[in-house]
């Protein structure tokens, strides 16, 4: 059995806003991820300051961006990376986050 860690709330700055750091010497392991603009902006996520854009979106106000990572399909950041969602713009985006830590 997996149990799932979870973060949720809010940013609004933009550019780069981290959501989650790994614990020293773990990685990341993305089970969900969702984000929810109050007002339309271009959003993406990555890991780390220099990581790969991932899912990047011009997502009208009030959508919902999801994506399910099952067991055969995990996506794992670098050991010590955070969790950044990155707005175009300044305003609020609400997202929700599941997730584990491991080192390999």
């Amino acid at each position: 059995m997996i149990y799932l860690s979870v973060a949720s709330g809010t940013v609004s700055t933009a550019g780069d806003n981290t959501l989650v750091t790994p614990s020293a010497g773990n990685r990341l392991i993305l089970h969900y991820l969702m984000y929810n603009p109050e007002t339309g902006n271009t959003v993406h996520w990555k890991f780390g300051a220099g990581g790969v854009q991932q899912m990047r979106c011009k997502v009208p106000a009030q959508s919902v961006i999801s994506r399910a990572f099952g067991d055969a399909m995990e996506l794992r950041g670098g050991v010590g990376l955070p969790l950044i969602l990155v707005l175009g713009m300044a305003g609020v985006v609400n997202y929700t986050v599941y997730y584990t830590e491991g080192q390999q």
